[in-house]
């Protein structure tokens, strides 16, 4: 049997052969150096890498404030990934303030104008970016579009904090323009609570929630504008300023969602779920135009079972 020592002076001899055809290798390949092309857009994913702005999070006039001072600032400067994040969000909101006395809704849609343009002139701007701009020239321009505060005119319909909504991504959503055309009325397909614990309830829209926005289907936020659990409570989902995520491609445009919690293939809404149903839509009607022969069931747009067969001819006697 070899000694350790004789095993050790054999290893080293043995190692130029070893390493030779990888110094060819080496060499072949820095003597001839592959042609690449640099991507300098980012992707959508690579702007989460980026510290947050100080902006992040907030609502109302202090979020303007925040991103006006951030602009003007060195904040572009030391974090370019968010700059046209933070056109976007001045610019929907300045769409989106009341208009009171001395406000120029004119001067307001022009500087938005300016900032939707800015983003789809820019080459780093991603798909979502750019078509989220898009969409916001047209509004701006003047397309009669149902702002968020047109959810405040709604009959109790209970705020997003009410069942503790996660954060929007705005990134991911598209500004709803153009006149509301349809409304479409869905079940969740999913096992729901009695609607005695407004609690369960919460946590059924949740429920929701998270299974729109998880990795598979990357949603910015639930796809419905509303949902209404068993106990006939009207819970309000991705906000009337937002295009929904329910229809199918461009199905969704000018098409409100609501969504009944529960699976109706196999049991029956309760009256309280259907009587809020139809006050729902009549709000609508009323607030956002919407005619009663547009309210469809999810299955006028594709093959589905959706809403199922124990609120489909509920849904029909709407119209």
């Amino acid at each position: 049997m070899d000694s350790p020592t004789r095993q050790l002076r054999r290893s080293r001899a043995s190692l130029p052969n070893l390493l030779l055809p990888g110094l060819m290798v080496l060499l072949g390949a820095c003597a001839t150096p592959a042609r690449t092309t640099p991507n300098h857009k980012p992707q959508p994913d690579q702007i989460n890498t980026h510290p947050l702005p100080p902006w992040y999070g907030l609502t109302g006039w202090g979020r303007l404030d925040q991103i006006e001072g951030w602009m003007k600032s060195s904040g572009p400067v030391k974090n370019p990934a968010w700059v046209n994040q933070a056109r976007l969000a001045l610019a929907d909101g300045l769409l989106n303030v009341d208009p009171g006395a001395g406000d120029h809704l004119q001067s307001r849609r022009s500087r938005a104008l300016d900032l939707y343009s800015a983003v789809l002139s820019t080459p780093e701007a991603t798909e979502q970016e750019k078509t989220h701009a898009t969409y916001g020239r047209r509004r701006a321009s003047g397309n009669r579009v149902p702002r968020s505060p047109a959810n405040t005119m709604l009959s109790n319909v209970l705020p997003r904090s009410d069942w503790s909504a996660r954060p929007v991504q705005p990134s991911k959503l598209t500004p709803a323009t153009g006149p509301w055309k349809w409304i479409t009325v869905h079940h969740s397909a999913l096992s729901a609570s009695d609607g005695t614990a407004q609690a369960q309830a919460a946590r059924d829209v949740r429920t929701v929630q998270n299974g729109h926005m998880e990795e598979a289907r990357g949603y910015g936020d639930v796809g419905y504008h509303f949902l209404i659990d068993a106990g006939g409570r009207v819970w309000q989902g991705r906000e009337l300023r937002w295009q929904g995520a329910h229809a199918g491609g461009s199905n969704n445009e000018g098409n409100i969602g609501i969504c009944l919690l529960g699976n109706f293939d196999k049991v029956r809404p309760t009256q309280a779920a259907l009587s809020a149903l139809g006050r729902l839509v009549s709000d609508l009607h009323r607030v956002a135009g919407v005619p009663f022969d547009r309210v469809k069931g999810h299955k006028h747009w594709k093959s589905t079972n959706c809403p199922g067969r124990y609120l489909e001819d509920h849904v029909a006697r709407l119209r």
